[in-house]
């Protein structure tokens, strides 16, 4: 590959590098590039990196156009330009004559961001603790996003990664200075470093990271208005073919999380732990050659550490060679012993363990995404537990449907251990209000409606260059579901394409209750509702169940309670006939099943108008543009 191509000295004029060994304590540069005649935040930005209580900032700004107004703007105004220049190239004639000895670190802005309170002291503490020499704060969900990887990850502080994107804030410790300045013009907007400079950090033996504690906001001007998509992309092809540089799906990963201390381990500091071939480690993946598995089991588990032990049980019988795949556990902020339960698998199953505050599904699928090793990636329920063949046969479906765009679907029964009761019956065989198996047929390529979480698998590929799963699906917020589902859609726009493998089966292990089912139901509707909020699509609708769902409700309201406590007396007497042997008679299971129906319908429904009428109230969601996760 290519060496690093510097600005000659002529061009660049002074250039004071510092040494790795000089000391300066507490001093940061910010150096930035504002656009005074376009929509920007630089009075914002200025006044809050002069904020800080920790360090001793510098600020070196260029205006393009006409210098800013306000006073304090202008005091840190430099260098300004009638017309514009490359981002690089501002930069480097910004960095030229400063002595760069001076600094702990150096801070590169954008002019359109918003920044949290009290951002610089908290985002460098964080910076420092973890050791980052190269450093980015995630985005929050609401900015424009060129790469969901940045976007912050609910539930952790940090992550330890092998990419910083190039911009709109970055850091950069003294120690790599000498590295990275100045900077290469021969992408001169900057795109193609963030792939490029995680290879030359790996040389020099230092890590770079994400700070998701600190999001900060990039949704005032959408990016490439101001020059050239074209040239800034034949750069970047340029620069790319001269330097060793990361895949999407190298770049796109985490080495290493961070969250608040687990539960009951509070000298663990806030490291994730991870286990691997029984040897326990601080989350530090050792490995150096990417996605090499064939296959990851990404578990993400809540609170139901016996469950867990089952299903971590039923992975170690697996048919597939162990060195074949390994398993990912994302523990969801549990308090029970859910961490001792994975570790107690470590001599068993190549198996990392990663925690992270309470966050929902959606997140901590996420979280197995980026963490996973595995080409194929496998996402499997706490609660179920998989047949010795499960992990070959669908590894057999992706081999022959080999497409990117393809994913796994396999089949999901009751475990023979459970006593199967009417309602388990009804909701997976004749109402499928929990799966609707008996309208698939073995093989069948299907589309996005049958990406079912817990019991799917897709080329980890697909996800990292097209989508990954959206945060605002979470338990505690918005209810229960459509995560799954609505990935599924978003992915259909890129081909998805899901396949139906009936002999790759696994069991569910957990007995189903009518209360609880009824509360699942609530918390469904809910979901659905904000899923068909986020699409004006008249399938999104329908498969939403909220097309109607107005006047549903208003003739269902005044006897819903009723029809509940009806369905409740019915289940309890073929209860009592099943448990003194007596016939269930046909009747009976009529009379049930029609219960069933209509308050099944009637409480996702419930669910739905309560959703829009707290939606409607607070207007505190806003629809995401494209799909995209909002917060």
């Amino acid at each position: 590959m290519g060496t690093w191509n510097r600005p000659s000295k002529e061009k660049m004029g002074r250039v004071n590098l510092p040494s790795e060994n000089s000391v300066s304590k507490n001093r940061v540069l910010v150096v930035g590039v504002y656009l005074a005649t376009q929509p920007n935040n630089i009075e914002h930005l200025v006044e809050q990196f002069s904020l800080s209580r920790h360090w001793e900032v510098e600020q070196r700004w260029a205006a393009i156009g006409d210098e800013a107004n306000a006073p304090s703007v202008k005091n840190v105004t430099r260098l300004r330009l009638e017309k514009g220049l490359p981002k690089i190239v501002i930069l480097n004639r910004l960095l030229a004559d400063e002595a760069l000895d001076n600094y702990d670190f150096i801070l590169l802005s954008d002019d359109d961001i918003s920044l949290p309170p009290d951002f610089l002291d908290t985002y460098l503490d964080l910076v420092v603790k973890y050791d980052f020499a190269l450093a980015q704060p995630a985005r929050t969900h609401r900015s424009y996003i060129d790469f969901h990887f940045v976007a912050q990850m609910p539930g952790v502080i940090a992550r330890k990664t092998r990419f910083v994107e190039s911009g709109p804030l970055q850091s950069l410790r003294r120690d790599i200075f000498s590295t990275l300045i100045p900077f290469d013009e021969s992408s001169p907007m900057g795109w193609g470093y963030d792939f490029v400079w995680p290879c030359l950090m790996s040389r020099k033996g230092v890590s770079i990271g994400i700070i998701d504690a600190t999001p900060v906001e990039h949704s005032m001007r959408k990016q490439v208005t101001n020059y050239s998509y074209d040239e800034a992309n034949r750069a970047m092809v340029a620069l790319l073919s001269q330097h060793q540089h990361l895949t999407h799906g190298e770049a796109f990963t985490i080495l290493e999380s961070f969250a608040s201390t687990v539960p009951g381990h509070d000298r663990m500091e806030d490291r994730v732990m991870s286990v691997n071939k029984g040897l326990s480690t601080t989350g530090r993946d050792r490995s150096s050659s990417g996605n090499s598995l064939p296959l990851s089991v990404i578990l993400c588990t809540y609170n139901r550490s016996s469950l867990l032990q089952m299903s971590l049980a039923s992975l170690v019988d697996q048919t597939l060679d162990k060195d074949s795949f390994e398993v990912v556990v994302i523990d969801d902020g549990s308090s029970d012993n859910t961490r001792e339960v994975a570790h107690s698998f470590g001599d068993r199953l190549s198996l990392r363990y990663f925690y992270q505050n309470n966050a929902g599904q959606s997140a901590g699928k996420n979280h197995g995404i980026y963490a996973a090793k595995g080409r194929i990636l496998f996402f499997f329920d706490d609660d179920d537990i998989a047949t010795p063949g499960l992990l070959e046969e669908h590894l057999r479906s992706h081999q022959k449907y080999a497409d990117e765009s393809y994913a796994v679907l396999n089949y999901t029964t009751w475990s023979p251990r459970l006593k199967v009761t009417p309602l388990m019956k009804f909701i997976t065989e004749v109402g499928c209000f929990l799966f609707s198996y008996p309208n698939i047929r073995h093989g069948s390529v299907l589309d996005y409606r049958y990406f079912w979480g817990g019991r799917s698998s897709c080329k980890r590929s697909f996800l990292i260059e097209h989508e990954v799963f959206n945060p605002i699906f979470c338990y505690g917020k918005l209810g229960f579901g459509c995560e799954d589902i609505e990935l599924g859609y978003r992915l259909s726009h890129h081909g998805l394409k899901v396949v139906y493998n009936a002999t790759a089966v696994t069991y569910m292990v957990r007995e189903l209750l009518l209360e609880d089912f009824y509360r699942r139901l609530l918390r469904q509707g809910r979901s659905q509702y904000h899923f068909s909020s986020m699409y004006d699509d008249p399938r999104v609708a329908e498969w939403c169940e909220v097309i109607g769902a107005d006047e549903k409700w208003r003739m269902m309201a005044p006897v819903y309670d009723a029809m509940v406590k009806s369905t409740q007396n019915l289940e309890r007497i073929a209860h009592e006939k099943l448990l003194h042997g007596l016939e269930f008679d046909s009747l009976t299971q009529k009379l049930l099943h029609q219960a069933y129906w209509w308050t099944f319908r009637a409480t996702k429904i419930k669910g739905i108008m309560e959703a829009r009428r707290e939606y409607l109230a607070s207007k505190s969601i806003d629809r995401p543009e494209s799909g995209a996760p909002c917060t």
